[in-house]
């Protein structure tokens, strides 16, 4: 399963739990990581067959996170959305001061897979579920 950011004009009435406008981009990007995480998916795949519901991801337990560990997340998916997006889209409502984070932390350097598992590891670690790779 994969969940992205849309705006309310491009988003599917079924799936749209709010305004984006109305969340922070801090609130944002964490559950952007956490919902795109390997344990998330593996939990969600349990109940989902075809389709994913307001009542399914509601029931998705959302893991609690440390403030650095929240941040970690939130820099790596940065890191993802500027691998993703052409260059253009960037000036269209990415939060600067967690550009200006990530162009200043040690993830700049690193692969989308690597950013991908180290979300997984702070996901899983909040969950204190032992990591297999």
């Amino acid at each position: 399963m994969v969940f992205e950011l849309r705006t309310p004009k491009t988003s599917n009435r079924s799936s749209q739990l709010a305004d984006p406008g109305s969340v922070s981009w801090d609130d944002r990007l964490l559950v952007l990581g956490v919902l795109n995480s390997n344990t998330i998916n593996w939990y969600a795949s349990k109940y989902v067959s075809t389709n994913l519901n307001q009542h399914i991801l509601r029931s998705i337990p959302f893991p609690e996170l440390e403030q650095r560990n929240q941040n970690v997340i939130r820099l790596c998916v940065i890191g993802l959305i500027l691998r993703e997006l052409p260059q253009k889209e960037l000036a269209q409502g990415l939060p600067k001061a967690w550009l200006e984070r990530y162009r200043m932390s040690d993830y700049v350097g690193i692969d989308a897979e690597s950013l991908k598992l180290k979300i997984d590891r702070e996901v899983q670690s909040a969950f204190a579920v032992k990591d297999s790779r």
